[in-house]
């Protein structure tokens, strides 16, 4: 008995032993926010088509970006851009001085860093990247009535005038193309394909220009003023819209003039390529009517919405057309097949908002757009695989917006906000990098109290 007794007391005090335990501590994921025509040739007749399209419902947006399972690499490369690097002055936005930057990545923080490798360039020039990506086509301002002065008012004006320059990106070289002022129009400036030539709109004639040929005038000398002038992508057809309203198709190889078309042309007409150089759309906002040219035959086909319609963007890959339809009553996003004149409903919006930016993904796997409510800005991605939505980026104060491109990789887009409707004394504004599914965000340079920066060039 004495010896059970004694067993059942050893056995009580080793159960009170092993039952001590120590508590393991859980980690805490914390997840972190983003700072922040009607004459045509005889090959094809117009086709005037009245398209009114069903909306479907489309799935709601994301509220936050899906954080990525993986670590996103920053980015890298190198951006050049346009800016003047003066603060504005206290009252007034004095003359325009622009300076051709260089941004790197550090390699050792997430910043990075600026450097001056142009400055001097009067006005607001235009910057065309040549296809082999190693020169830029500049035309700054430069002092045409000799008077000591060049300046952006003189430009207004008709005192000074623009001159182009090519800058060599590799051996850092300003080369002056013009220097006899041939009525350039700063922004029909286009590269031929060979690398060597460009195409110059002016304001009753079209050119060639080269460092070697100079300036060589194609087809005749309008007597009607130019409003504006289009190459296709594929530089063999230039359309040129006269402020009279007629629009004339011009071959730059044969210098034959292709087509005319009366009555559609003319000022507040807008006019853009497919990157297939297969059609090219023409619309005068806010209208509901647009035209569609076949690059090709170039037959002429008509196509009436509902609505009016804003902003438009062709997808990269194929000649199908995403646009903006709207009414008191709605707004939506549409794709529109240009070969038949079939409308798809993409994405219905509230009324109450507007449209800030419409585009796509280089590989057109995604159309982007940004939302704007007041200030406040989202820019939404939708799959054009299985139509999901996603908002990458959001920001409750955006006065204005820019997209301004795209990383070579095609991961990162750089794009610019601001406070303000403009640029001014006081409005916080800046320039960011934003990978494509979102969350990461890099600030480029910060421009508050500057002016605003343009003509991106995202290079490897």
């Amino acid at each position: 008995m004495k010896r059970y007794f004694w067993l059942l007391i050893c056995l009580f005090l080793g159960a009170c032993t092993t039952g001590e335990s120590t508590a393991t501590p859980v980690a805490q994921a914390i997840t972190a926010t983003p700072i922040l025509l009607a004459t045509v040739t005889a090959t094809a007749e117009p086709v005037i088509a009245e398209i009114n399209a069903t909306m479907a419902v489309t799935p709601t947006h994301t509220p936050e970006p899906t954080l990525t399972p993986t670590p996103i690499p920053p980015p890298t490369g190198r951006i050049y851009f346009l800016w003047d690097p003066q603060p504005l002055p206290i009252s007034g936005f004095g003359n325009s001085v622009q300076s051709l930057l260089l941004a790197t990545p550090d390699e050792v923080s997430t910043t990075w860093n600026i450097e001056t490798v142009l400055e001097g360039l009067v006005g607001w020039p235009a910057a065309v990247l040549s296809p082999d990506k190693t020169q830029i086509a500049l035309s700054p301002i430069e002092d045409a009535n000799q008077d000591g002065f060049a300046s952006q008012e003189g430009y207004n004006r008709g005192f000074d005038a623009p001159n182009l320059y090519l800058f060599d990106l590799i051996n850092a070289e300003l080369t002056a193309v013009t220097t006899n002022f041939p009525n350039i129009r700063p922004w029909e400036i286009y590269w031929l394909p060979e690398g060597q030539t460009l195409l110059l709109g002016q304001n009753h004639t079209i050119s060639l220009v080269s460092p070697v040929d100079q300036i060589k005038q194609i087809g005749p000398a309008f007597s009607t003023r130019i409003e504006w002038s289009q190459l296709s992508p594929n530089a063999r057809l230039i359309i040129v819209n006269f402020v009279s309203g007629e629009l004339l198709g011009l071959d730059i190889v044969t210098e034959e003039e292709l087509f005319t078309l009366e009555g559609i042309g003319g000022r507040g007409l807008k006019g853009i390529w497919s990157p297939d150089s297969k059609w090219i759309i023409l619309h005068r906002a806010p209208g509901s009517e647009f035209f569609f040219v076949d690059g090709k035959t170039f037959a002429l086909s008509s196509m009436t919405i509902e609505g009016s319609m804003g902003l438009m963007a062709w997808s990269p890959i194929n000649s199908t057309l995403v646009i903006h339809e709207f009414t008191d009553n709605y707004s939506r996003l549409l794709l529109v097949n240009p070969k038949d004149l079939t409308v798809e409903p993409l994405v219905e919006m509230s009324t109450d908002t507007t449209l800030g930016y419409l585009g796509w993904s280089p590989d057109g796997a995604h159309v982007l757009y940004l939302l704007k409510q007041g200030l406040t800005g989202s820019l939404v991605t939708v799959d054009m695989n299985n139509g999901e939505h996603q908002t990458i980026w959001h920001d409750e104060a955006i006065g204005r917006f820019n997209f301004l491109g795209w990383s070579p990789d095609n991961e990162w887009m750089i794009l610019f906000a601001g406070q303000g409707s403009f640029y001014g004394r006081g409005d916080h504004a800046g320039v960011y990098m934003l990978h494509r599914r979102g969350n990461t965000l890099h600030q480029l340079v910060e421009t508050s109290e500057f002016s605003d920066p343009y003509g991106f060039f995202w290079l490897p």
